[in-house]
């Protein structure tokens, strides 16, 4: 991951987020790339202001699922 940052950086790519597929496969098979970080990001309303929030939308995970 932290290669595919520097390459991203290198080509001017900023604002981009680390990406990786196949993690379950050997690492041979994974393929990274990046997405743009506003594609992460989700508009909520705050309490008591006209303006959104814009946050990164959280995921649990399953620990004990076959990717650990």
């Amino acid at each position: 991951m932290g290669y595919t940052a520097a390459v991203l950086a290198a080509h001017k790519l900023t604002g981009m987020v680390v990406t990786v597929k196949n993690v379950t496969s050997p690492p041979s098979n994974w393929r990274c790339g990046g997405v743009p970080i506003l594609g992460l990001l989700e508009a909520l309303p705050k309490e008591g202001f006209v303006n959104s929030e814009l946050v990164v939308k959280s995921e649990n995970v399953d620990i004990t699922g076959r990717t650990f």
